[in-house]
């Protein structure tokens, strides 16, 4: 009986085992697929808003115009619309970039930079200003944000309502700490745009800043920067 017992022990014991073993067996699986997996969601999610309509910024800020309480104090100016309305488009040549532009950083329905450059500020205009966009780096230096790494002076980069193409010059690639909110404040007399994502390690920022050097119609022929 106390040699059935023992046997019976030994057999759960060898049960468990094997059971943990598959649930780490399982978990390692999981581990292994998620990066892949995680960068096909992110290259079909940017596939999919490029093809999205470009909706005038205009309409937009007259739509929200109607709807907002002016007697109601402003809190940030951070842009939080969280309707990831696409507003236009980026492109940077030298590095393979092409991503829709969306309006705000606000991630209710899910996080704007995982499909694209994310508008960070209230009422920011191409061609006027700093115009700040941000999104995701990630481990494959193709998706989102990543070609920024290879981004060199000089490189153009272009902007689109899809009414006039903004072309600016690269001038500026620093690394700073995340505490450097200054990188989006305007700055008096500059026509600037301001690229800007977390490092691999996700402990620093890398910055990419630019001057407008040209404004041009959206005609077939500047069409072409943005088009797959």
């Amino acid at each position: 009986m106390r040699n059935q017992h023992k046997q019976l022990k030994i057999f759960r014991r060898r049960k468990l085992k094997q059971r943990i073993a598959m649930v780490v067996f399982i978990l390692g699986l999981l581990v292994l697929a998620y990066e892949p997996l995680m960068n096909l969601y992110i290259e079909y999610s940017v596939e999919k808003t490029l093809v999205e309509e470009v909706k005038p910024l205009n309409e937009v800020i007259a739509q929200d115009l109607e709807q907002t309480d002016l007697n109601k104090p402003v809190d940030t100016y951070y842009d939080m619309d969280s309707r990831q309305i696409v507003i236009g488009k980026l492109a940077i040549p030298s590095v393979s970039l092409k991503l829709s532009i969306i309006k705000g950083v606000g991630q209710e329905n899910g996080d704007p930079m995982e499909k694209g450059a994310a508008t960070n500020k209230e009422g920011q205009e191409m061609g006027l200003r700093n115009y700040v966009l941000s999104s995701h780096a990630m481990k494959d230096p193709t998706l989102l944000f990543s070609p920024l790494f290879n981004v060199d002076y000089d490189d153009k980069m272009y902007v689109t309502d899809e009414e006039n193409v903004y072309v600016y010059n690269v001038t500026a690639i620093e690394t700073v700490e995340p505490e450097r909110v200054d990188i989006l404040d305007d700055v008096d007399g500059r026509q600037m745009i301001t690229l800007y994502t977390c490092t691999q390690a996700g402990s620093k920022r890398i910055v990419i800043t630019g001057d407008l050097v040209e404004t041009s119609e959206y005609i077939e022929k500047t069409a072409t920067y943005f088009n797959n």
